[in-house]
């Protein structure tokens, strides 16, 4: 029998293409950089099919021989700092400057997995079980996530309803998990600062993650501390187009709640600038009365958390609804606690 390294699933030795999954024997990595379909790692895992990859990283299906079961395992590996030659394991560090990026990259790396490992009981984020240096570079063992995003489930929805969203309550309680999880995080000094959509799974088996926390970083106070600029338009909040800014958990808050806008409305909101720049167009491409109306119809305050985040839109919307606006600044989940006591 052979082992496809698109699944990980056994079929008979006379196949070629696995019958699981249609995964080619043989499949030449899609990128030259990323690790061939059976390396083995820390003399424990068995690297498979490449998941997707990022700017600093790429994520591998895997095998954990010890434990018998699939696994994500994420390689950092910054394009811009180091290289890999076809068929090696081993990377290439760059010279210079290039090089002291990717050790300081590197340690960030580590160093952010094992504070991910505390959470493994939280039900709202990617579970980390491990981390570990090998071939000059750093991974990190997740659990695998049977499913597709929210932006794909969301893609699917619009297909089939001309409107593109859902209902208010199946929006927040989808996000629940993430939020109470979210909060936790918060408390650890950690916030997410990409979250959206994309960077949210929907598993078969009805879980909710929030995943990719390669942008992560320690809440920062201190103004004179640089933050890398990260960026997805429509969720990230304005501070997060400044890399001397101060950013903290209020960012992760406006980023969910520019998904729940999304979610319920059908519509990405604009970039954080773009609002800025001209409030009259952006009230108006939000079709404040329809949200106005979904708010009353579903009567729940923690709903109103997404449009207290657009400065603009308060006015209008407190004019169309009795329900009272929500401080900003207060965490998502407290407003969750308010609503179920």
């Amino acid at each position: 029998m052979k082992i496809c390294f698109g699944c990980f699933e056994q079929y008979d030795d006379s196949f070629n293409i696995c019958p699981h999954c249609g995964y080619a024997e043989g499949t030449e990595p899609e990128l030259a950089t990323y690790m061939r379909p059976g390396a083995i790692l820390n003399e424990r895992y068995v690297i498979g099919r490449a998941l997707g990859h990022g700017g600093f990283s790429v994520t591998y299906l895997a095998w954990d021989a010890l434990l018998l079961h699939k696994v994500a395992i994420k390689e950092y590996l910054p394009s811009e700092y180091a290289t890999r030659r076809p068929g090696e394991s081993r990377l290439t560090i760059f010279s210079g400057k290039e090089g002291e990026y990717f050790q300081f990259g590197k340690e960030k790396f580590l160093d952010e997995a094992k504070r991910l490992s505390a959470f493994q009981n939280e039900a709202g984020i990617v579970h980390v079980y491990d981390c570990f240096s090998a071939n000059e570079t750093a991974y990190l063992v997740m659990e695998y996530l049977d499913g597709i995003t929210l932006s794909e489930y969301l893609k699917k929805e619009a297909a089939v309803s001309p409107q593109g969203r859902l209902a208010p309550e199946e929006a927040i309680s989808m996000l629940t998990p993430v939020m109470l999880s979210l909060q936790r995080v918060h408390d650890s000094g950690m916030i997410h600062r990409d979250i959206a959509p994309d960077n949210i799974m929907l598993l078969k088996d009805g879980g909710v993650r929030l995943i990719d926390f390669g942008a992560a970083r320690h809440a920062v106070h201190d103004c004179g501390k640089s933050m890398t600029v990260i960026i997805k338009d429509g969720y990230s909040p304005e501070e997060q187009y400044n890399s001397h800014s101060v950013q903290g958990p209020a960012a992760d808050v406006y980023a969910l709640s520019a998904t729940l806008y999304q979610m319920i409305t059908g519509i990405t909101p604009p970039g954080a600038i773009e609002r800025g720049e001209t409030p009259e167009r952006i009230i108006q491409q939000f079709h404040l009365e329809a949200l106005a109306a979904w708010f009353a119809d579903w009567g729940a305050e923690a709903m109103l958390l997404g449009c207290t985040h657009f400065p603009y839109l308060k006015d209008t919307l407190a004019a169309q609804t009795t329900l009272p606006l929500i401080d900003p600044a207060e965490e998502m989940v407290v407003m969750l606690n308010r609503q179920n006591n």
